[in-house]
């Protein structure tokens, strides 16, 4: 590695919160003005971003470059494609700060038929917003009293808030605000109920 470049899961901001032999996921939750190490990715990552931001992407040597980024992105960055790691930091513009939810992905490309496989949620309260080699991400709107099946299918489910609310995994509650999450690669809930008295968005990312 690089002088002063360390793998992005070592980056102080990057704070990992689950890892497998197949996924690593960190959160980010950098304020205005916050300028990350120059860090390295390897790996195929998925990107949720719970909040309107405009990140600035800067590689060694380069221009920084900036993007609005509007809540509720879902992105994959196929960094597995790379020769070699890829390499850059993060510093974020504006007024609001950058929340993102990253899920590393360790094991090899899912096939064509393992893709195949995992069935496309069709729901009035869901829209695909992203369909990518290692999974589906959707938007859920849920109103008042509302309850969503999580898919049983695919190697995991990923769930972000958007918003604030009360929600209920099962019969556990979770009191949610912008960027919380919830990870689940093998036992998972059967159903999301949104509790509050008001809608509540979600994003859903569905690997493969």
């Amino acid at each position: 590695m690089a002088d002063g470049v360390v793998p992005a899961s070592e980056e102080p901001g990057h704070i990992v919160r689950y890892r497998s032999p197949r996924f690593v996921l960190y959160t980010n939750n950098f304020l205005p003005g916050h300028v990350t190490l120059y860090h390295s990715h390897r790996n195929d990552l998925v990107a949720v971003i719970a909040g309107d931001s405009i990140a600035v992407n800067q590689k060694p040597g380069g221009e920084p470059t900036e993007q609005k980024v509007p809540a509720g992105t879902v992105v994959l960055f196929p960094y597995a494609d790379l020769p070699s790691p890829y390499v850059h930091r993060i510093s974020v513009a504006g007024e609001l700060p950058f929340i993102n939810i990253g899920v590393e992905f360790l094991d090899a490309i899912p096939s064509a038929e393992t893709r195949a496989r995992l069935t496309p949620l069709k729901l009035d309260s869901v829209a695909m917003i992203s369909d990518n080699r290692r999974g589906r991400g959707y938007s859920v709107a849920l109103a008042a009293g509302q309850t969503l099946t999580i898919p049983s299918q695919g190697s995991a489910v990923l769930l972000v808030a958007v918003d604030e609310g009360q929600l209920q995994l099962d019969d556990a509650a979770w009191t949610v605000t912008k960027g919380d999450f919830r990870f689940f690669e093998s036992t998972r809930p059967k159903r999301v109920f949104n509790s509050a008295t008001h809608g509540v968005k979600l994003i859903l990312f569905n690997a493969f």
